[in-house]
């Protein structure tokens, strides 16, 4: 559903980069809001949920991550 009603605004693609420099009110306009209002929906429930996973209170995310770069690398050096 999320990668579907991302083309629900016709010609407008909210994922398109540099779209904050090319077009920073597109939130604001009433027919991209309304066209888009699932996705933004969405889009923001999925920025909240990936904050709640990074923001442990000791970096557990960030040295889980790290320790799995390592194993990779590991992997590679060792093939």
């Amino acid at each position: 559903e999320y990668e579907v009603s991302r083309w629900n605004s016709p010609g407008f693609d909210p994922q398109r980069p540099f779209l904050d420099d090319d077009h920073p009110d597109w939130k604001k306009d009433p027919k991209i809001s309304t066209d888009l209002s699932r996705y933004i929906e969405i889009h923001s429930e999925l920025e909240n949920t990936w904050k709640v996973l990074t923001s442990g209170p000791n970096g557990e995310f960030t040295r889980g991550e790290n320790g799995l770069l390592m194993c990779q690398r590991v992997d590679l050096w060792c093939a």
